[in-house]
């Protein structure tokens, strides 16, 4: 994926590769202004061990969107965990379904909303926390997205972050082949 020097009024501040052939990678950006605090990390890594045609040559046509979704939920839960035992005492606002459109298709994927105390933007203070996680992009990647906000509009700037960032994944609008 290709990550913009600066999104909307968020600036770009690292590229993570986490190995050698860019299949693994994230980007964090950061606003920080007066009247809005936020930190956004985009993550992009394959979903594990192409899941879809495994499913689909072991199942029922009709079972493997079922299937898909149990492992997607499973991917999820494994996320909050991970929240959950970095951030002790995270309080859980809220979680459920999400959607978002990109070159002009749909994608399913979750969220969940937390609120802790954590070292942010120069001190320590209360924050609140995002994630979202769009698994079975283009077939085989999974888009992440982790957001930190000290204050509620660093937190709606940060939404529109994730509604404008494009997506510059391969194959993105076209799928795969069988």
């Amino acid at each position: 994926m290709i990550f913009p020097v600066q999104v909307l009024g968020f600036a770009r501040t690292a590229i993570t590769r986490y190995n050698s052939e860019g299949s693994e990678e994230s980007a964090d950006y950061e606003i920080d202004q007066p009247d809005a605090q936020a930190a956004v990390t985009v993550y992009v890594f394959p979903a594990p061990a192409d899941i879809a045609s495994a499913l689909a040559s072991n199942l029922p046509r009709d079972q493997v969107a079922d299937a898909l979704y149990m492992i997607a939920e499973q991917l999820f839960g494994d996320e909050e965990e991970a929240i959950q035992a970095l951030h002790p005492g995270a309080e859980l606002l809220d979680e459920g379904d999400t959607t978002i459109t990109e070159q002009g298709k749909q994608f399913p994927g979750n969220y969940a909303a937390y609120r802790y105390d954590e070292n942010a933007f120069g001190k320590r203070q209360r924050v609140d926390s995002k994630l979202y996680l769009f698994p079975m992009v283009a077939g085989k990647w999974m888009v992440k997205f982790r957001i930190t906000a000290a204050d509620a509009n660093g937190t709606a700037q940060a939404e529109k972050f994730i509604r404008t960032l494009p997506w510059t994944i391969h194959n993105l609008t076209t799928p795969p082949a069988p």
